[in-house]
């Protein structure tokens, strides 16, 4: 029955509206459960993903992606009454800091990303307050697929290690010097020309084994506009695998492989040599500290006072370094814990700090040091070396797990949503 009134009253408001102002009444395309989506709801979607990135051509006319847009923002709406549900709210200053974020990303002030939404040529009616509107939206989504998705995943060591092995298995080396060929195959993919296509291959390659090197082929070959020859490039070994869609095995420099269908049609592969990136080692340290922070209360020279006076304070043993951390330290969060910043690596210290800390013995505590934060003592409990390339390789196998397990778990709580909402297109 509430469906009905709100279509109702909408009905009934656009036509008064179109009578008076003779304007084309916005038509109904889909109703989510006490919501309804309009034809102009799609146009202002395209102009906003315009705004967002400059050089996508998204067109209203084409029937395919107005389907796709329509999908999207009845997820998006289903998603959005859930959130509404749990109470789920976004300030308007977070909006406004995503904002300046967007137009920081395109080189331009905030008041010239509104100017070149209210200015556009293609603008139909959408309005600064509509972009607003539609960044609190995205917000609101990210903010409920976080609390529903991420707050339930778990990664767990075995599952990392496990997966680590498998790749460290499969993959032998990081970069690999290449020369192929690849005979292209047109978008439609007919039959027959995939069929020929693979015969031509499998004759090329039979020419190589039989004593035919890449370059005499290309020069036979090279009036065909479907055949193309790459000649000793150093590329990536992942990207040279998902170039074929396929796993790489060899076992020798010099050997070629193939034929491989893979993203643009078949591949010839000679692999020409392989190496590995050095391994990179970091230094990590284990510190304690204690902070008096610059403040609008403080002059800088009382800090710089004060601190020394707690350093001396320590130096003389007066009192411990426990001891100044929670009683006179300005970093609330971590003086709880005694000051202990837990592992710091290096990269993410300025040089001068680095010295600083490499040049401490284990429990030695730092004459004060000056950084934009205010002044600091610090004591570093402990150091190590740590594999940084290894981590890195950590690191993304991670992210792999982390975005499959996220698009399972996004993939189920949709089907759930789906089940429990009443959708409705309007032809």
């Amino acid at each position: 029955m509430k469906i009905w009134i709100i279509l109702f009253l909408y009905i009934c408001t656009s036509t008064v509206s179109a009578l008076s102002n003779e304007l084309e009444i916005d038509k109904i395309i889909a109703i989510v459960d006490d919501k309804i989506i309009l034809k102009s709801d799609i146009e202002q979607f395209i102009f906003f993903i315009k705004q967002k990135e400059k050089h996508n051509k998204l067109s209203v006319q084409n029937d395919f992606i107005k389907n796709k847009i329509l999908n999207k923002l009845i997820l998006d709406t289903m998603i959005l009454n859930e959130a509404d549900k749990l109470n789920f709210f976004v300030t308007d200053e977070q909006v406004n800091h995503t904002i300046k974020n967007i137009a920081y990303k395109h080189n331009i002030s905030v008041e010239q990303l509104k100017n070149n939404i209210l200015f556009n040529e293609n603008n139909n009616d959408f309005t600064y307050f509509d972009y607003f509107n539609q960044i609190k939206k995205l917000l609101k989504i990210q903010m409920i697929q976080d609390y529903k998705i991420l707050s339930h995943i778990k990664i767990k060591k075995i599952e990392l290690q496990k997966l680590f092995h498998e790749f460290d298995k499969r993959k032998k080396f990081d970069k690999i010097n290449i020369s192929y060929i690849l005979l292209s195959l047109p978008k439609n993919k007919k039959q027959k020309i995939v069929k020929d296509q693979k015969t031509l291959a499998f004759y090329i390659l039979k020419k190589i084994k039989n004593g035919c090197s890449f370059e005499e082929l290309n020069k036979k070959y090279k009036i065909n506009k479907n055949f193309f020859f790459l000649s000793n490039s150093w590329m990536n070994f992942n990207d040279v695998q998902n170039m074929l869609s396929h796993h790489l095995k060899f076992s020798k420099k010099g050997e070629t492989l193939g034929p491989f269908l893979g993203s643009k049609g078949f591949y010839i592969i000679k692999v020409n040599d392989a190496k590995n990136y050095p391994e990179k080692y970091i230094k990590e340290f284990h510190i304690q500290h204690c902070l008096i922070k610059f403040s609008p209360i403080l002059h800088e020279e009382e800090v710089k006072k004060s601190i020394f006076n707690i350093y001396n304070n320590i130096i003389k043993k007066v009192y411990n370094f426990d001891f100044a951390v929670k009683n006179f330290s300005h970093d609330f969060y971590s003086s709880r814990k005694k000051g202990d910043l837990g592992w710091i690596s290096s990269l993410s210290l300025n040089p001068e700090f680095n010295n600083i800390l490499l040049n401490l013995k284990i429990n030695e505590t730092s004459k004060p040091i000056k950084s934009e934060l205010g002044w600091h003592i610090v004591k570093v409990l402990d150091k190590r070396d740590i594999n940084y390339s290894l981590k890195i390789k950590k690191d993304k196998i991670y992210q792999m797990l982390l975005t499959k397990k996220i698009k399972f778990l996004r993939d189920k709580w949709i089907q759930e949503l789906k089940k429990l909402a009443f959708i409705e297109v309007i032809k």
